[in-house]
């Protein structure tokens, strides 16, 4: 296999994941890629939206304790021979060339982090479950006049952050650290920098779109931003700051 999608999920049974899922179900590419889906601690049934999907490219790992995502990351990447790993987090729509630009551009110490984020997906349109993946290829060829005014969501950041890296780099530093609860890939992008991994920007080619949910501004301003607070003043946060680019050292990572 050239590309191991990884997606790791905790109660995320929902339209958005199933959007996301679908665009990178629908690509032209010449490589072999899976998605893998480590559910984690979920009592939401994710299996059977999976197996709606009807995809033998959908990998489902599922754990019954609540390892937290650092660890779930690195239950997939152990569990894939993939050549290539890319991390993303199910709530964005990627166009369908997404696979081919990846497997083509990332060579030995290529450290792939950004795509281009022309827009958000409006809540009035991700909600609708008869749109296809031909029918977002569509809208991101449009101009943004039907972009949502709610929530002040237009045209974003013109960035989004795209991780992507060979999986033999990814062994070399232990995968993720395990013991953070916040900021998993500022530290591992960190890191494999610290090893000699080079930043390449991948936003001429790969335009990405996120799917926002009214709900995202409540949890973001009062439960995200607490624990945000929490974690940082808890050890938890401390191996940031460390610069041994080598984790979970003595540990067996990526294990349930």
């Amino acid at each position: 296999m050239d590309l191991a999608i990884i997606v790791s999920v905790h109660n995320r049974n929902d339209l958005r994941l199933k959007n996301s899922l679908r665009t990178f179900l629908y690509q032209e590419t010449s490589h072999s890629y899976g998605i893998y889906i480590v559910d984690y601690a979920s009592s939401d049934d994710l299996r059977s939206m999976l197996q709606e999907l009807g995809s033998d490219k959908i990998f489902y790992l599922s754990v019954d304790n609540d390892i937290g995502k650092p660890r779930a990351n690195n239950v997939a990447i152990r569990a894939t021979e993939a050549d290539i790993i890319c991390l993303t987090d199910g709530y964005c729509i990627v166009p369908m060339q997404t696979v081919e630009s990846i497997c083509t551009e990332t060579k030995e110490d290529t450290l792939l982090l950004y795509a281009k984020r022309p827009y958000f997906v409006p809540e009035t349109i991700w909600q609708d479950p008869n749109l296809t993946p031909v029918d977002y290829e569509y809208l991101r060829q449009q101009a943004t006049d039907w972009l949502s005014q709610e929530m002040q969501i237009g045209i974003g950041p013109s960035k989004k952050p795209l991780f992507a890296v060979k999986r033999q780099r990814l062994l070399e530093i232990n995968g993720y650290d395990e013991t953070l609860e916040i900021d998993e890939d500022v530290d591992i992008v960190r890191r494999l920098l610290q090893r000699g991994c080079v930043l390449s920007d991948m936003s001429q080619l790969i335009d990405i779109a996120y799917q926002p949910s009214s709900n995202d501004l409540v949890d973001k301003a009062t439960k995200g931003l607490q624990q945000h607070r929490d974690n940082v003043r808890s050890d938890s946060s401390a191996a940031l700051w460390r610069f041994d680019p080598v984790r979970n050292v003595g540990t067996e990572w990526g294990q349930i």
